[in-house]
């Protein structure tokens, strides 16, 4: 369940309650191993069901895919001049919850749910996406953040858009 608030056009928050419940046999089980039967959870120490993160990360993926369309990379994302200062803005701004070359893992992603892709592994595109698509949704995703996820909006950091090609 989702609840929104629109306090103004700008301030809108969201809530998000999971509701579970076990019932018959498995609610016997969990009475016995002294477990509750009916739950509601607000807190952030404990991640979505599958189920949940499935629906939320399909709505996320639909939504991206939906803005990235008109987004062309630029030609040069390998030029050395580029990959250094994203490099900068990456150990500044993106290290610590996507992590850095030899570092396994940091203690603000254990807290963080979905958790943060390690971007040292991948580009994190979506399977069957081209590197341009890849690239365009890297940078929307920078640009604009993910609501719900702790992955802040660049935009609103005063970065121009150049800054968020990396």
């Amino acid at each position: 369940m989702r609840l929104r608030y629109e306090v103004t056009r700008k301030f809108a928050p969201y809530v998000g309650v999971e509701l579970s419940n076990t019932y018959r046999g498995t609610a016997d089980f969990a009475r016995a191993a002294g477990e509750r039967t009916r739950d509601a959870r607000l807190a952030a120490d404990v991640p979505h069901s599958s189920l949940v993160h499935g629906v939320v990360e399909a709505g996320r993926e639909r939504a991206i895919a939906r803005r990235i369309g008109d987004i062309t990379p630029p030609r040069d994302l390998a030029d050395p001049e580029r990959v250094r200062r994203g490099a900068g803005n990456y150990a500044a701004m993106c290290a610590d919850c996507h992590l850095t070359p030899g570092v396994a893992n940091a203690e603000i992603r254990l807290g963080l749910h979905p958790t943060p892709p390690d971007l040292t592994l991948t580009r994190a595109a979506v399977a069957g996406q081209s590197a341009e698509t890849a690239a365009a949704r890297q940078f929307w995703i920078i640009k604009h953040g993910i609501k719900a996820s702790g992955m802040p909006a660049g935009s609103k950091a005063g970065m121009d858009d150049a800054s968020f090609w990396i």
